[in-house]
C-alpha cells in the first residue's frame, strides 16, 4: 500500500514537471569539470569557483586565476570590490589593483595556532553584521577584519543563512542554530534535535526554505514550519537536492544531482523542471546564484544561465519531429503550428501532427472562423484537426490577400503566378489571374484594383487588375532602378503608408514625374528588418544587432523596446514573424519551436552603459581608478588597448568612437579594441552599447554610452623641458655662432694682417731682392771694373817692362833698369791679384765654388779660376792677363773645363754658370 501511494505522488506531480515553456537558457563551456560555486558582483562580473581556481566573465571574456598552490576553489563570495574564494587548507580575498589585474591576498596566516585546518576545504562563504563567515566540515569561522576566529562547537556545518538578522547555521548533532554573541544556539523555533540531516537553507524576505535529506524541505513564515507536498518531496528525495535559492518570495529555485534545477511554485504548489533535456547544460547543480533577474547555475560541467526576468517564454521541440515554423496561429484554445514538415497543434505541452498535413506549410490564415493553410501542394482547410483540401490545383500557395471593401474574396501568392478565392453560397471558387506566371510570394493592395507584389528572385511588380480581377492588364517593374536594385524586396503598409525595404533601406513612393529613381529613402528606418505588423505600429529588429527588437508606432516613434532579445538566435532567417495571439500576448515562430511574450508585461530596459575593465599598452597598464587624471606618455600610445564589457549583457555587440587629433569608429570584438600610433593631443573616447549611437529611437532609456576623455602626452621632444632644452640650445647656437664669427672674424682680421705683413715682408724682400740684386750688380760691376782696372794695370806694367826690357841693353844704368824690371814685377803679382778678386768675387757669389766643386769634384784651383772670371763677364782676352797666360791659353783652357764640366757646345757657357 505504502509503494502505491508513493507512486501516487509521484506520478501526480510528474505533469508538473511537464512543462514545456520555458525561460532563456544560455550555456557555456567554460572551466573545469564541477564548478562548485557561483556569484554575481554588483558590476555585473560573474565569478565562478571551480577545479582550476577563480573564473570571471564579464560577458565578453572569460579570465582564470589559479591559487598560488592552485588548489580547487570551493567557494565564492562577493563583498563589493571584494572577492572572498575558500579552497582546500586556503582561504583569502581578491582585489583589483589600481590597473584592474585581480590579486589574491591570502588570510592563512590568521588562523590561530589551535585552530588545525590540515584538510580543510571552505565550501560557503557568507557576510554577516559586517563580518566574513565561512565554513568548512570542521567548523564555523568568523573574519572580522584583521583576525580570524573558530565558533565554539561549530563542527561538522552542513549549511547556513542569515534569517531575520540571525545568522542560522545547520550541524549534524544540534540540529538548526543560529549565532549569538559568537556563540551558537538553538534556533527558538525548533528543537535542536529535530532536524539533523539539514542539507541545505535558504531565506527570502521574511521566508525560510530548510531541506533535510531524511525529512523533507519545509518552508518558515516566522511563526510555523510547513511541510512541503508530499509528492513534491518525494520528487526532491528522488533527484537528490543540492542547493537552493529564492528567485523572488513566491518561486524557489533548487539545484539537484540527478535533474537539473527544480523551479518551486510556492503559491501554486507545482514544480517545473530545466534540465539537459530541455537546454541545461548538464544536471549536476553545484551552486546556484539569483542575481538581476538571471538565475545562475554551477554545474558539474560548464555554467548556464537561466534569464528569469525575460517577457518571453518559448517551447522547443527536442525530439527534432517539428522542424523549422514558418506560421503560428492561436484558435479555440490550440497553437496551430505550420512548419517544413507539416501542420502540428499544440495543447496541454502535447505537440501533435495533423493527420494528412505532411509537407512544407507556408501560412495559417482565419478566414469565417476556419482554419485556411497555404501548403507546399494547394490550399487546404483545417477541420475537426483534420486536413481537407480546397484547391490543389495551382500548386503550392504562400498566403491569402483580403481584397478591399470585398468581405468573401482574397488573393493568393502561389507558385505559378495570383489566384483569386471567392466565397459563394458556402462554396469556394478558386480561379488563376492570367497575365502573370511566376512565384508570387506576396501581395499588398495600394488601392482597389492596383496591387504590389513580391518575386523572391524576380524582384517587385507593381500590377493594375480588371475590375473582376480575372486578368492582369499593366504590369510594371522596377529591376533598373537604383534603389532597389536587388531581387529580394520586402513590401508593408504600416499604417496608411506603403514602404518597401531593399539592402537594409527602407523607402516610399516618390513623384512619378520626377527624374531618376521613383523611391524616396527614410533614413530613419535605415538598418531596421520588419517582423510584424499591426494596426497601431510594427516590429523591427536592427539587421546587425538582432538582440534588440523594437515597436515603432505608425509615426515610427519608439513605443517598446527590449536590449537584451536573445531568442532572436532562434528565428527562422529571412522569414521571422511577430503573430498577434491577442491584446497582450505575441508570437514568435523559431527553428524547432516558437515563443511567446506579453506586450503588456514588458519592462522598458534602460541600455546599460559600457565599463571599461582595462587599459594597457604593450609593456605597461594605466589605473581605471580616476579616468579624470588619465595621461598617456606618448611612447605608450603606440599600442594602447581596452577591454570594456557591458554589466549583465552577455557578449554584447559595442563600438568606439574616437575624436581628437584623430578620428576613428569601429566595431568591438570580443571585449577589446587597440588605438594605434596615436599623436599627442586630447582625445575624447565614446564607448557605446550595441546600436545606441544609431538612431534617437535607440536612445529612449539611458545613454548606453561611456565617455572617457585623455591626453596623450607630447614626445620628449616637446615637453616644457625640451622646450628650455631647445631655448637653451638655441641660445648655446646663438652664443656659438656669434663665437663662431668673432673667431672668423678675428681669423680674417688676423689673415689680413698676415697678408699684409706678407706682402709687405714680399715688397721688403722684393726691394731687398733688387737692392740686393743691385747691389750684386754693383759689386759684380765694382769686380768687374776692379779686374778690369787690374788688367789695364797689368798691361801697362808688362808694356813697361817689355819697354824697359828692350831699352835695358841700351840704358846707361843697368843696374838701376834692373831694379825697376823687379819692382815692376812685383806689381804684376798675379797671387796677390787673384787672392783680392777671390775675396770680393765670394761677397758676392758665395757658394760658386763649393757648389761646383761638390757637383764636379774634379774640378783644379785654375779651373775654378777660369769659372769665377768667366761668370764675372770677362773676355778670354782680359782673363789672359789675370792667369798670366795668352789668349789662346784661355781659350784651350776654357774648352777643357766646358768639358770637364759636360756642357754642350750649344750652351752658352756664362748662362751654365750662373746656375751656381
Amino acid at each position: 500500500m505504502k509503494f502505491k501511494i508513493t507512486l501516487f505522488f509521484i506520478l501526480s506531480f510528474a505533469l508538473c514537471l511537464g512543462q514545456k515553456f520555458i525561460p532563456q537558457i544560455d550555456n557555456f563551456d567554460f572551466g573545469e569539470n564541477q564548478n562548485w560555486g557561483v556569484d554575481v558582483g554588483h558590476n555585473g562580473l560573474l565569478f565562478l569557483a571551480n577545479n582550476k581556481g577563480l573564473t570571471v566573465y564579464n560577458g565578453q571574456k572569460w579570465d582564470l586565476f589559479e591559487l598560488p598552490k592552485k588548489t580547487i576553489t570551493r567557494s565564492v563570495f562577493v563583498d563589493n570590490e571584494r572577492i572572498y574564494t575558500g579552497s582546500y587548507e586556503e582561504f583569502g580575498y581578491w582585489e583589483k589593483d589600481s590597473k584592474g589585474n585581480f590579486k589574491y591576498y591570502s588570510l592563512s596566516a590568521l588562523f590561530k595556532n589551535s585552530e588545525n585546518i590540515d584538510s580543510e576545504e571552505f565550501w560557503q562563504i557568507l557576510k554577516f553584521q559586517g563580518n566574513i563567515f565561512f565554513r568548512s566540515f570542521g567548523g564555523l569561522y568568523k573574519y572580522d577584519g584583521e583576525t580570524i576566529s573558530k565558533i565554539d562547537n561549530s563542527e561538522g556545518v552542513s549549511a547556513m543563512t542569515f534569517y531575520n538578522n540571525e545568522l542560522l547555521v545547520a550541524t549534524p548533532t544540534n540540529g538548526m542554530q543560529m549565532l549569538k554573541n559568537d556563540h551558537l544556539v538553538s534556533f527558538y523555533r525548533i528543537r535542536a534535535s529535530t532536524y539533523k540531516n539539514i542539507k541545505c537553507l535558504a531565506s527570502y524576505r521574511g521566508r525560510l526554505f530548510l531541506y533535510d535529506n531524511v525529512k523533507g524541505g519545509f518552508l518558515f513564515d516566522g511563526r510555523i514550519f510547513s511541510k512541503i507536498e508530499e509528492g513534491i518531496n518525494s520528487t526532491l528525495k528522488e533527484n537528490v537536492i543540492n542547493n537552493a535559492v529564492f528567485v523572488n518570495k513566491e518561486k524557489l529555485a533548487l539545484g539537484s544531482i540527478k535533474n537539473g534545477i527544480l523551479i518551486y511554485d510556492i503559491k501554486e504548489k507545482t514544480l517545473s523542471s530545466l534540465n539537459k533535456k530541455i537546454g541545461l547544460n548538464n544536471n549536476t547543480v553545484l551552486g546556484l546564484d539569483h542575481d538581476n533577474g538571471n538565475l545562475w547555475a554551477a554545474l558539474d560541467n560548464g555554467i548556464s544561465k537561466i534569464n528569469l526576468k525575460s517577457s518571453y517564454r518559448y517551447y522547443f521541440d527536442l525530439n527534432g519531429d517539428l522542424g523549422t515554423v514558418y506560421d503560428i496561429q492561436y484558435f479555440n484554445g490550440n497553437y496551430y503550428l505550420a512548419s517544413n514538415t507539416g501542420i502540428y497543434t499544440f495543447n496541454d505541452d502535447q505537440l501533435v501532427l495533423i493527420e494528412n498535413s505532411e509537407g512544407h506549410t507556408w501560412n495559417l490564415s482565419i478566414i469565417d472562423n476556419k482554419i485556411y493553410c497555404g501548403h507546399n501542394e494547394g490550399i487546404y482547410r483545417i477541420e475537426n484537426n483534420k486536413m481537407a483540401p480546397v484547391a490543389l490545383t495551382y500548386g503550392g500557395v504562400y498566403g491569402f490577400t483580403k481584397i478591399p471593401y470585398q468581405d468573401n474574396s482574397y488573393l493568393q501568392g502561389t507558385y505559378s503566378g495570383i489566384s483569386l478565392m471567392n466565397f459563394k453560397n458556402g462554396e469556394i471558387i478558386v480561379s488563376k489571374i492570367q497575365g502573370i506566371d511566376v512565384p508570387i510570394n506576396k501581395i499588398i493592395f495600394e488601392s482597389d484594383r492596383k496591387i504590389w507584389a513580391t518575386h523572391q528572385y524576380k524582384g517587385l511588380f507593381r500590377l493594375t487588375l480588371d475590375e473582376n480581377y480575372q486578368r492582369i492588364t499593366d504590369i510594371e517593374t522596377f529591376t533598373s532602378d537604383i534603389n532597389i536594385d536587388e531581387y529580394k524586396t520586402g513590401i508593408y503598409k504600416i499604417g496608411d503608408e506603403l514602404l518597401f525595404y531593399n539592402s537594409n533601406k527602407w523607402f516610399k513612393l516618390g513623384d512619378p514625374n520626377t527624374s531618376g529613381s521613383r523611391f524616396i529613402e527614410i533614413k530613419k528606418l535605415r538598418g531596421l528588418s520588419c517582423i510584424g505588423v499591426e494596426e497601431d505600429g510594427a516590429w523591427f529588429l536592427d539587421s546587425k544587432e538582432k538582440s534588440t527588437l523594437l515597436f515603432l508606432n505608425n509615426s515610427f516613434e519608439l513605443r517598446t523596446k527590449l536590449v537584451d532579445f536573445e531568442i532572436s538566435k532562434y528565428f527562422v532567417s529571412n522569414y521571422e514573424k511577430i503573430i498577434v495571439e491577442n491584446d497582450s500576448i505575441r508570437l514568435l515562430n523559431l527553428n524547432e519551436g516558437f515563443a511567446k511574450f506579453n506586450v503588456n508585461s514588458i519592462v522598458k530596459e534602460t541600455v546599460s552603459e559600457p565599463f571599461i575593465d582595462k587599459i594597457y599598452s604593450s609593456k605597461n597598464s594605466f589605473s581605471t581608478l580616476n579616468f579624470s587624471k588619465l595621461k598617456i606618455p606618448y611612447e605608450k600610445s603606440r599600442y594602447l588597448t581596452f577591454e570594456v564589457y557591458t554589466p549583465y549583457l552577455l557578449e554584447n555587440k559595442m563600438e568606439y568612437v574616437l575624436s581628437g587629433e584623430t578620428y576613428q569608429n569601429q566595431a568591438i570584438e570580443n571585449g577589446q579594441f587597440t588605438l594605434q600610433n596615436l599623436d599627442h593631443g586630447n582625445y575624447n573616447l565614446d564607448i557605446y552599447n550595441g546600436s545606441s549611437n544609431k538612431a534617437d529611437l535607440n536612445n529612449e532609456n539611458g545613454s548606453g554610452k561611456t565617455s572617457l576623455s585623455f591626453e596623450v602626452l607630447p614626445p620628449w621632444y616637446y615637453s616644457k623641458l625640451a622646450y628650455v632644452t631647445y631655448f637653451l640650445l638655441i641660445l648655446l647656437m646663438v652664443y656659438l655662432v656669434y663665437r663662431r664669427n668673432r673667431l672668423k672674424l678675428q681669423k680674417e682680421q688676423m689673415l689680413l694682417k698676415q697678408k699684409y705683413a706678407r706682402e709687405v715682408k714680399e715688397k721688403i724682400h722684393t726691394l731687398e731682392k733688387a737692392n740686393l740684386k743691385n747691389q750684386i750688380e754693383d759689386k759684380t760691376k765694382e769686380l768687374t771694373n776692379s779686374a778690369r782696372s787690374v788688367i789695364k794695370k797689368n798691361e801697362a806694367i808688362i808694356l813697361l817692362r817689355n819697354e824697359l826690357s828692350r831699352l835695358r841693353e841700351h840704358s846707361p844704368d843697368n843696374n838701376r833698369t834692373n831694379k825697376v824690371l823687379r819692382s815692376s814685377k812685383e806689381y804684376i803679382n798675379i797671387k796677390n791679384d787673384w787672392q783680392q778678386f777671390e775675396k770680393n768675387f765670394k761677397s758676392i757669389n758665395k757658394d760658386f765654388f763649393a757648389n761646383l766643386v761638390k757637383r764636379h769634384p774634379k774640378m783644379t784651383t785654375r779651373d775654378l779660376k777660369l769659372c769665377a772670371y768667366i761668370k764675372t763677364g770677362l773676355t778670354s782676352k782680359e782673363i789672359a792677363p789675370l792667369m798670366g797666360i795668352s789668349k789662346r791659353g784661355v781659350e784651350l783652357h776654357r774648352y777643357r773645363v766646358r768639358k770637364k764640366l759636360n756642357v754642350d757646345k750649344s750652351e752658352n757657357f756664362n748662362d751654365f754658370l750662373k746656375n751656381f
